[in-house]
């Protein structure tokens, strides 16, 4: 089975027009297309797909809670206070969404704000290509549903505070490894062991994330998810929301001083972490895991 997001895309998207809300519709939606409303968003979705449907909104309520859970400490449901989410469920595998590929378009605006969440309509996945069983289908499309949703949080958390760098300036691993790990915690499966495969991959091949003056890596949604668990570890989730809420000008400043440390110190912890047998969260709901078993709240 394929890395969950490994193929999904952030697409930053400006409406030339002020108000103009064409670029948020996919090509593929007709005037037969349905929508339930809910106080958070808008779920649209083809005729007959009313099951589909269901089991999205399912998905989406507990993605919010879930993420609410994790931005606690700032008022998670003020974020969301008056902005526009529209959810579209793709009925065919497209440019917009597929089985391994969903697509989330904002406007990145403060006020105003505006985004959309594109996803395949979940009886349009293979089984084979979900993990092979129906529980692990559902599984996987619940967790493109947090990687997405809580991108949301992330870009209304970011764009509140009054100066500092700015959300497309962070960098990759950070940006796609941080929905990425909250997907993985928030797994459906108690045995999901997702993110332990991608620390795997680098304990067989260490230079897949390097330390060169900043943060390297090969791939920023497996490597991004193991560096954003490691700095939950080391340091605890308030300290790594700070990397977000920081009035540094550059990510780079922002992790170091959010961090209170530097990059030399940072990748001595990072070799220390990746070889324990047993890494536990530092601050708040915590990760306990071994080498080969699951990653867990507790």
């Amino acid at each position: 089975m394929r890395p969950i997001s490994h193929r999904i895309m952030t697409v930053l998207a400006v409406a030339a027009v002020a108000g103009a809300t064409a670029w948020l519709v996919p090509a593929s939606a007709t005037s037969d297309w349905q929508t339930a409303r809910t106080a958070k968003y808008d779920l649209h979705y083809g005729p007959g797909r009313e099951a589909d449907a269901g089991l999205v909104k399912e998905f989406l309520d507990t993605a919010h809670a879930k993420i609410a859970e994790e931005f606690q400490a700032h008022r998670p449901t003020e974020l969301l206070d008056g902005i526009q989410l529209d959810i579209y469920l793709h009925p065919k595998p497209g440019e917009m969404a597929s089985e391994h590929q969903a697509t989330m378009t904002s406007n990145l605006r403060r006020e105003g704000y505006k985004a959309a969440i594109h996803l395949l309509t979940p009886s349009s996945y293979r089984m084979a290509s979900a993990g092979g069983s129906r529980d692990a289908k559902k599984d996987y499309v619940f967790r493109k549903v947090v990687h997405e949703v809580s991108a949301v949080y992330v870009q209304r958390l970011i764009l509140g505070k009054p100066k500092g760098w700015r959300y497309d300036q962070a960098a990759p691993w950070f940006l796609q490894g941080y929905d990425e790990y909250l997907s993985g915690i928030h797994s459906r499966r108690a045995q999901d062991r997702t993110l332990e495969r991608y620390r795997k991959l680098i304990r067989q091949n260490p230079g897949r994330v390097r330390f060169e003056g900043s943060i390297q890596v090969r791939d920023p949604y497996r490597d991004g998810a193991v560096l954003v668990a490691f700095l939950h570890d080391s340091f605890g989730r308030e300290a790594v929301q700070n990397i977000w809420l920081s009035p540094e000008d550059t990510f780079e400043k922002a992790l170091t001083s959010a961090l209170r440390t530097d990059y030399a110190d940072l990748e001595t912890r990072w070799r220390r972490w990746l070889d324990q047998t047993e890494t536990r969260r530092s601050a708040g709901p915590g990760l306990q895991t071994e080498p080969d078993a699951p990653w867990t709240r507790r």
